[in-house]
């Protein structure tokens, strides 16, 4: 008979249990813990490593790229058709039409205790089947690879459109012990880190966000990949169940975010002549759906918008639920969705509570004390709180404090904390309530027409270290100082001297500059490689020149750049010479004083290129190239920015 045997595992079953009817697949599951949640608590505290993405990709994700490359195709409705990117051969796959009949029923008996999940669920299954996303599966061939997909729901019921989302289950294993998100490529990470999205949202006086509706749902999937994406469904219990084929890209499989964002960058390329603002604005605008733009001015947030409404409408996709604050931008079409918004109501901008109409991000938190109190209890107030921005870092801090401070008293997770520590967190609590009186506007002036410096501090205590920026705009009305960004951690509990604390919040501090340093904030340099490029190619468009010619011209050109001046080199008004790139890097200038005039601005200054030789057409070029770069580049001084 079998016994209980108390292991290092815990209570387990031991012996014999007689006969077996083996003819039936026999299962044994074991439940493991990843990674415990004590290990992910302490990486409050923990100092961070210095790591940077690669600079390039894996082979992995190289071979996901040159996949998707070669087999990419535009319908002739103009939608994009992706191939699902394996990298282990599918028949690799089990039996996995059991198991997904299984949780389906149990889905059902879920929706026999719940007529309204019942309901918003068979909406939306409804709506996939009639926008052509989902359809009966024809003459299957199940000789062939194939999966079944699993799926259930997620309940979002303060979302304003979507109250509920079907997920479909691409990791659950088949009997072959592989699931089909095992046999996929992930693909790399294509579009930029979120906190960039945030900051180049506070940019612009003038902000715009939208979402793609439906977009995994906008790029189809090959009938070939078909067999790969079937699901059991019925709209009725009395009904026969049946099998669909997922007509586009899913959402749950390893492979559909890599997809997705790779089908927007490849409907940008595609369309970069015809709407060039409205292309980079696709690649450099959008984290994965959701869409956080902005413009100096409302004539040029306008244009932009509307460039990237008619971009998207030719690949079959549609920007909707916009909101600006600025009143003035309007749809362009009855399609477009517009949310209407009182002062302070708000819509989400990733994750942040933004109101539009004051053009202020807002915090909110709706916190319920437990009695008793637990870690676990704490853990999810503070879990919940999201500020990416380190907007309210004070507040986080402290709660961060506050848990390290529990686990060094030993406490269990269950384990009730005590009467101190009890006070402490009802006082923590009224701070988190308070936080609905805390305005932080979304706009830091920095426009042209102003002046602007970015401000770097660190600095660090025995309990926590960290650092923020702040931009100091130089107005007509007066100075305006704004936070940009905070950072900060939980000193380890380890001891650590306060000057070392210090050099981790300087380190925090430089590589929250290095995000700052991203394209979207390289102002004047970014500036003068467009001014560059612009002038360069209409410079040597029509010159015909040999390699060594071009090589040559090139070599100029790039003395010319770091001769500009950067900085006076003393505090005499008399002293014409300024420090430029070039004395960082051989300690003086590249170029001499400029030799005499080989054109002139007159109709004819081409025909005397017939009497130069080669040697002079180049230095004929580098002179054109200096001439108009100088006006460009002086102009650019006179009303620098950031």
């Amino acid at each position: 008979m079998p016994c209980l045997l108390n292991s290092a595992y815990g209570w387990i079953v031991g012996g014999s249990i007689g006969s077996v009817d083996i003819s039936k697949a026999q299962q044994c599951n074991v439940v493991q813990e990843a990674s415990s949640l004590e290990q992910l608590v302490k990486k409050f505290w923990e100092v961070e490593d210095c790591i940077t993405k690669p600079a390039k990709f894996t082979d992995e994700e190289q071979m996901c790229e040159e996949h998707f490359v070669n087999t990419v195709r535009v319908q002739k409705d103009g939608r994009l058709q992706v191939r699902l990117p394996f990298k282990t051969m599918p028949n690799a796959l089990g039996n996995s039409f059991d198991n997904a009949s299984k949780r389906f029923k149990m889905l059902e008996r879920r929706f026999g205790r719940d007529e309204q999940l019942k309901n918003l669920y068979s909406e939306f299954m409804n709506e996939y089947i009639s926008l052509g996303h989902m359809s009966l599966a024809q003459n299957v061939n199940l000789m062939k690879p194939h999966f079944y997909i699993p799926h259930h729901c997620i309940l979002r019921p303060q979302s304003l459109t979507t109250k509920l989302r079907v997920v479909f289950d691409a990791s659950a294993n088949t009997t072959s012990g592989q699931s089909l998100n095992e046999l996929l490529m992930v693909g790399p990470t294509i579009q930029q880190d979120l906190i960039i999205t945030l900051l180049s949202f506070r940019l612009n006086r003038f902000a715009l966000t939208g979402d793609i509706a439906k977009m995994y749902r906008q790029f189809v999937v090959s009938e070939q990949d078909r067999l790969f994406q079937l699901i059991l469904w019925r709209s009725a219990p009395t009904s026969p169940i049946e099998t669909y084929t997922l007509n586009t890209v899913t959402y749950g499989m390893s492979a559909a975010p890599f997809l997705a964002i790779r089908a927007l960058h490849h409907i940008a390329d595609l369309h970069q002549d015809e709407f060039p603002i409205g292309a980079n604005t696709l690649r450099n605008d959008l984290y994965v759906d959701d869409l956080l733009t902005g413009a100096e001015q409302i004539e040029e947030l306008q244009y932009k918008k509307n460039e990237l409404v008619k971009l998207l409408r030719k690949a079959g996709l549609q920007l909707t639920k916009f909101s600006s604050n600025c009143r003035e931008i309007t749809p362009t079409s009855e399609n477009e969705v517009f949310i209407e918004l009182s002062d302070h109501e708000v819509t989400k901008a990733l994750g942040i509570a933004w109101q539009p109409n004051r053009d202020n991000f807002v915090f909110s938190y709706h916190v319920e004390i437990n009695e008793p109190c637990t870690r676990r209890s704490i853990l999810s107030v503070v879990a919940r709180i999201f500020d990416i921005l380190g907007l309210i870092s004070p507040i986080i801090i402290r709660c961060k404090i506050f848990m390290q401070d529990l686990i060094l008293k030993g406490l269990n997770w269950d384990t009730p904390i005590d009467e101190h520590s009890s006070t402490t967190w009802k006082a923590l609590t009224e701070d988190l309530r308070a936080l609905a009186k805390i305005e932080v506007p979304r706009y830091v002036f920095t426009s042209k027409n102003y002046i602007c410096d970015i401000h770097g501090f660190a600095d660090a205590s025995e309990r926590a270290y960290g650092c923020c920026l702040y931009v100091r705009a130089k107005l007509a009305t007066g100075v305006k100082v704004s936070l940009l960004v905070a950072k900060s951690k939980v000193a380890p509990t380890r001891v650590l001297s306060l000057p070392k604390l210090e050099l981790c919040a300087a380190v925090l501090l430089s590589r929250t500059w290095r995000k700052f340093s991203a394209p979207h904030f390289g102002g004047l340099w970014e500036a003068a490689v467009k001014s560059t490029k612009t002038i360069v190619l209409k410079n040597i468009a029509n010159a015909h020149l040999t390699f060594e010619e071009l090589q040559t011209f090139f070599i100029e050109v790039e003395a010319i750049l770091n001769s500009r001046p950067i900085a006076p080199m003393t505090d005499d008004p008399n002293d014409a010479e300024a420090v430029t790139p070039a004395h960082f890097l051989i300690g003086s200038t590249l170029t001499p004083a400029p030799e005499e005039t080989l054109y002139s601005n007159s109709d004819n200054s081409e025909k005397k290129m017939s009497y130069l030789n080669r040697w002079l057409k180049v230095a004929y070029l580098k002179q054109q190239f200096w001439s108009l770069w100088e006006r460009d580049y002086v102009h650019s001084l006179q009303q620098r920015a950031k």
